[in-house]
């Protein structure tokens, strides 16, 4: 890895989590399911603030993309811990819809400290919030 590459953030520790799960579903090689639990726990206690912020990377919150608040139910979803982690859930998603929803209905891409992305993205912002909601359905 070069050390342009080495941070950490909340949605591809999201995503890499999603990908060993899926490994791990399609080929019952358990092998690496102790490191799941490692990286799910960081992940849950890393990334999500008290009162539902999502940190975009492991050591400062800003800035949120909307990817921060929107990988967390799919994950959770994928590693079969949405119900026990449900009031976590609905806080960050609340968060994410007080402060990254526009009026007008659409998802802003990211909120920086002092400016601000509003720009609405249908696939960046849009649609990956919109799946990260449906995924609530499935646990009402």
């Amino acid at each position: 890895m070069l050390p342009v590459q080495s941070w950490v953030d909340s949605f591809h520790t999201g995503y890499n989590l999603d990908s060993i799960a899926a490994y791990e579903q399609l080929t019952a090689d358990t092998s690496f399911h102790a490191c799941l639990e490692k990286g799910a726990k960081y992940y849950l206690d890393t990334f999500f603030e008290q009162d539902g912020t999502p940190k975009y990377y492991n050591l400062k919150t800003y800035p949120i993309d909307i990817h921060c608040p929107a990988q967390l139910p799919i994950t959770l979803s994928r590693l079969g811990i949405y119900d026990e982690n449900k009031e976590l859930a609905t806080k960050v998603l609340t968060w994410a819809i007080t402060h990254m929803q526009d009026k007008k209905g659409y998802f802003y891409y990211q909120l920086k400290t002092g400016i601000n992305s509003r720009i609405s993205y249908m696939r960046w912002s849009n649609a990956f919030m919109l799946c990260a909601l449906s995924y609530t359905l499935l646990y009402e």
